[in-house]
């Protein structure tokens, strides 16, 4: 399909390729007369018709003559002139070039045509896939101007959309201090450590700090521990044993789960 849009369409400097070639023919058609006239050259005198002989008509024959003497350049020039008006070769050139101009508007007229046919040939055979594009492309066209001037409802329902995903996080008071309710032996230090973390968040956020997406765990308990100093280094134990527990590390050999009984202590205080 490029190379035959390629050939349909016009390129720059094709008419003055045709002339080149135009002159081309012309000087080597001009070149031949020039050969011709130096071997064969032109007679003298005025001439006489194609179908007059030289006994037809023999009392014009000396006025013809005395004209000669009498003015014997204008003769030499009008015999000189005679050749160049309806000279053959450039007759020749001039219908070579108009029969070159007319092979190649019909060559250009029959590709265009083929092409046309390649093209309608290929939208019958592709015409499923076509009609599937045209449908889809009005229909996100018709969805952009409909999301275009609904801009001010889209974002609310975007913001609906958010907080229906958003999980919903429990409250503090719904968090039993597993140190108190369960054995030391019942529940895994991970199961502890990560339960204690999620305590932890709802009990910030109900003091008005809440843990924002982009922060670690570290992070967050460095912000708490600005806020509550008495309680800085078991945030920061908190924080140590966490990322243990939530990113599949093994708990430390002596992890010392002290600090985070005083943290629920905190809590409950």
């Amino acid at each position: 399909m490029v190379l035959i849009a390629a050939l349909l369409l016009p390129r720059p400097g094709v008419n003055a390729a045709w002339q080149t070639v135009r002159y081309q023919i012309d000087h080597k058609l001009r070149q031949a007369s020039e050969y011709a006239a130096r071997i064969n050259p032109h007679g003298n005198g005025a001439g006489r018709s194609g179908n007059e002989t030289k006994e037809s008509d023999p009392s014009k024959k000396p006025a013809a003559e005395s004209q000669t003497q009498g003015n014997p350049a204008k003769t030499t020039s009008g015999g000189q002139d005679q050749p160049n008006q309806n000279s053959p070769p450039e007759h020749a050139a001039s219908m070579l070039t108009e029969r070159a101009s007319q092979f190649y508007r019909w060559f250009k007229g029959l590709l265009i045509l083929a092409g046309a046919v390649l093209a309608g040939w290929w939208l019958f055979r592709q015409r499923d896939l076509i009609s599937q594009i045209a449908r889809s492309f009005f229909t996100a066209l018709a969805k952009f101007f409909r999301d275009l001037f609904q801009f001010g409802s889209l974002r609310k329902d975007v913001a609906a959309t958010v907080e229906k995903l958003e999980p919903k996080r429990r409250l503090f008071a719904a968090y039993r201090n597993p140190f108190l309710t369960a054995t030391p032996t019942s529940w895994p230090d991970e199961k502890l450590v990560l339960y204690s973390f999620e305590a932890l968040q709802a009990w910030a956020e109900e003091q008005g700090i809440k843990q924002r997406p982009e922060q670690t765990a570290r992070e967050f308990c460095l912000e708490l521990g600005d806020r509550f100093p008495e309680v800085t280094s078991e945030l920061n134990r908190l924080s140590f044993l966490y990322s243990h527990a939530a990113y599949g590390m093994a708990m430390p050999a002596d992890s010392d789960l002290e600090p985070v009984k005083k943290l629920w202590r905190f809590f409950c205080a």
